[in-house]
C-alpha cells in the first residue's frame, strides 16, 4: 500500500500565540482563521491541520494531497468577508488515466473553519459545480453546523473529480432600535391626539 502523503499550507501564514475574546465582526476580512480537513475511511490520512491565515484578497489556504490509490488532488479555500469558498480538484489518478473522485457515506469529508474575532453569521450554499462519475451535478453537501460562534463546520459526502461550492452570509431583517421604537409610539400618540381633537372641534 502506498504511504499517504499530504501538504497543505497556508498562503498567508500568521503566528497566533493567544486567544482573542470573541466579539461581533462586520465580516471576515483582516480576521485570522485556522482551516482543519478531516477524510473519512483513511482516504486522506488523520485530520489535518492547514495553519492560521489572514483573510484579504486572494485564496488563504492551498494544498495538494496524493491518497493511497495515487489519486493526486488539489485544494483550496478562499475565505472572503461575506463567506468561503471550497475548492478541490483530482489532477492526477494511475488508475487507467481516469478522474474517478472518491464517495464515503454523509459528512465523511470535513473542513472546519475557526475564526479568531468574527461571530459567525448564518451560511447557506449559494453556488456549487460538481463534475464526477458520482452524480455530476449534484450537491454532495450534507451539512452546515456552528460548533461555537466563530467556528464553522462543513460536511460533504464525497470528492468528485472537480468541485467548487461556496457559502455565503444570509441577509437576516435589522432588528429595529430601541431608539426606533420610541419614535414609532411618539408618532401613534400625536396621531391619537389630533383624530380627539378632530373628534372635539366636529362634536362643538
Amino acid at each position: 500500500m502506498k504511504n499517504l502523503t499530504l501538504k497543505l499550507v497556508s498562503t498567508m501564514a500568521l503566528a497566533v500565540t493567544s486567544a482573542l475574546p470573541v466579539s461581533a465582526h462586520a465580516g471576515f476580512a483582516g480576521d485570522t482563521v485556522e482551516a482543519i480537513f478531516s477524510g473519512g475511511g483513511g482516504f486522506l490520512g488523520p485530520p489535518l491541520n492547514f495553519g492560521f491565515a489572514t483573510v484579504g484578497a486572494g485564496v488563504e489556504f492551498t494544498g495538494t494531497a496524493t491518497t493511497v490509490s495515487d489519486q493526486v488532488w488539489t485544494f483550496s479555500i478562499d475565505v472572503f468577508d461575506t463567506g468561503v469558498t471550497l475548492s478541490w480538484t483530482e489532477v492526477e489518478s494511475t488508475l487507467a488515466g481516469l478522474h474517478r473522485g472518491h464517495m464515503l457515506s454523509p459528512d465523511a469529508f470535513v473542513f472546519d473553519l475557526g475564526f479568531v474575532s468574527s461571530v459567525i453569521p448564518p451560511l447557506a450554499l449559494s453556488t456549487f459545480s460538481s463534475e464526477g462519475v458520482f452524480s455530476p451535478g449534484v450537491s454532495s453537501l450534507t451539512s452546515i453546523a456552528f460548533p461555537a460562534a466563530n467556528i464553522v463546520h462543513v460536511g460533504f459526502s464525497r470528492l468528485d473529480s472537480s468541485d467548487s461550492y461556496t457559502l455565503s452570509a444570509q441577509s437576516i431583517s435589522a432588528v429595529p432600535e430601541p431608539e426606533t421604537y420610541a419614535m414609532m409610539l411618539a408618532g401613534l400618540g400625536l396621531l391619537g391626539f389630533a383624530a380627539r381633537r378632530r373628534k372635539q372641534q366636529a362634536a362643538a
